[in-house]
C-alpha cells in the first residue's frame, strides 16, 4: 500500500518516499494532501454532471447492479459544496444520559458496529475500484485528473493504516461527503449521497447502497424506545469509533466478500429462490438479519473459508448460519 501510494504520488510529480508515509512521517504530508484535494476540486467543478453520472455508473458495475436499480436504491444523489473543516465528534449529539444497555440492546448495538464497519470497508475498497473502472473516460475528458484523484484516494487509504487511532480522532477533518438512508412516516426507505469530488462521491454512493442493504436487519429487534433509540446513537452510532473503521474495515469488507464471492457459499446462505446461489445482495440483506450474537460466528466463519476453503470451513459456517436461524425463531 505504501509503494502504491508513493508510486501515484511520484506520477503526478510529487517527489516523496516510503520513508515519508511511515506513521512517525505522514503527519508532514498533510498540507500535501490538502493541496491535491484543492487542485482536483477545482479540475472537477466543470465537469460535474458528467462526474455524477459516472459515479452511478461505476458503482453500479461495482456492485453488479443497474444504475436504475441504483437511482431506485439511493434517489438523491449529488456534487455540492459541503461543510468546513471540523473534528471527530463534532456531529455528536449533547451528551446526555441514557443509562447502560441491556443485553438486548448491548447485541443491536454490537452488531450495529460490525455493520458500520463492514459499510465503511465496502465503500472504501469501491473507491479504490470504481477509480480504475472510470479511468480511460476520466482521462479522455480531462487528462491528467484520475491520475491525480488515485493519488489522493491512495494518500488517504493509507492515512488510515498508518496514522494512530487517538491521532486520528483528534485530527480536522474536511467535511468533503455524507450518506444517509432515513425512513418517512409510511415506512418508506429514501437514501442519498453527497460529496466534493468524484472519489468520495463513489464513497459516499456505495456507503447509502450498504447502508440501504443492511437496514434490513436494523429493526429484527422491535420498536426502539426513545431511551433505547439514545443508547444506540450513543453507543453504536459514534462519530468518535468512524477512524476505527477505516482501519480495519477494508480488510474485514474483502474477508467477507471474497468468502461470498464463492458459489458453494452462497448457496451456503443464498436466496431460496436462487437455486445458483449468486444473489450476492440477498446475501448481505441476510447477514444484516442475523442476531447479533452469531454474526461473530458467522463472520468468523466466512474468514476462515475466504483463507483455507475447505469443507471442514464450510461445515463450520453452515453450523453457525444453523444457530443463528434457529435463535432468530425463538
Amino acid at each position: 500500500m505504501v509503494a502504491q501510494a508513493v508510486a501515484s504520488l511520484n506520477d503526478i510529480g510529487i517527489d516523496i518516499s516510503a520513508e515519508d508515509l511511515t506513521e512517525d512521517g505522514f503527519e508532514a504530508t498533510i498540507p500535501i494532501a490538502m493541496q491535491l484535494m484543492q487542485n482536483v476540486m477545482q479540475q472537477e467543478a466543470r465537469i460535474q454532471p458528467f462526474l455524477t453520472e459516472l459515479a452511478i455508473k461505476t458503482v453500479a458495475e461495482a456492485y453488479g447492479i443497474t444504475e436504475d436499480q441504483l437511482r431506485e436504491i439511493v434517489p438523491n444523489i449529488g456534487m455540492k459544496q459541503m461543510g468546513e473543516m471540523g473534528n471527530w465528534g463534532d456531529d455528536q449529539p449533547e451528551e446526555e444520559e441514557v443509562g447502560e444497555p441491556d443485553d438486548m440492546m448491548k447485541e443491536f448495538i454490537e452488531k450495529r458496529k460490525t455493520h458500520n464497519a463492514l459499510i465503511q470497508g465496502i465503500s472504501l475498497n469501491h473507491m479504490t475500484k470504481a477509480l480504475a473502472l472510470a479511468e480511460r473516460e476520466l482521462e479522455e475528458r480531462v487528462p491528467d485528473l484520475y491520475k491525480k484523484q488515485k493519488a489522493l484516494s491512495d494518500l488517504m487509504l493509507l492515512s488510515h493504516y498508518v496514522t494512530p487511532l487517538e491521532m486520528m480522532q483528534q485530527m480536522p477533518v474536511p467535511r468533503q461527503g455524507q450518506s444517509e438512508v432515513e425512513w418517512d412516516e409510511e415506512g418508506n426507505m429514501q437514501a442519498s449521497a453527497n460529496a466534493t469530488m468524484f472519489p468520495i462521491l463513489v464513497q459516499e454512493i456505495s456507503k447509502a447502497v450498504s447502508e440501504a442493504n443492511f437496514a434490513h436487519g436494523l429493526g429484527q429487534e422491535g420498536e426502539l424506545s426513545p431511551q433505547q433509540q439514545a443508547q444506540f446513537y450513543k453507543y453504536a452510532d459514534n462519530e468518535l469509533d468512524e477512524p476505527y473503521y477505516f482501519m480495519m474495515g477494508p480488510k474485514l469488507a474483502d474477508t467477507v466478500g471474497a468468502a461470498l464471492a464463492k458459489p458453494e457459499v452462497l448457496n451456503a446462505i443464498g436466496n431460496p429462490e436462487d437455486s445458483t446461489g449468486e444473489n450476492l445482495a440477498y446475501a448481505r440483506a441476510m447477514l444484516s438479519m442475523v442476531p447479533g450474537n452469531d454474526l461473530h460466528a458467522i463472520i468468523k466463519g466466512l474468514s476462515s473459508y475466504s483463507e483455507n476453503a475447505n469443507a471442514k470451513a464450510l461445515d463450520e459456517l453452515r453450523q453457525a448460519l444453523v444457530d443463528a436461524e434457529t435463535r432468530s425463531q425463538m
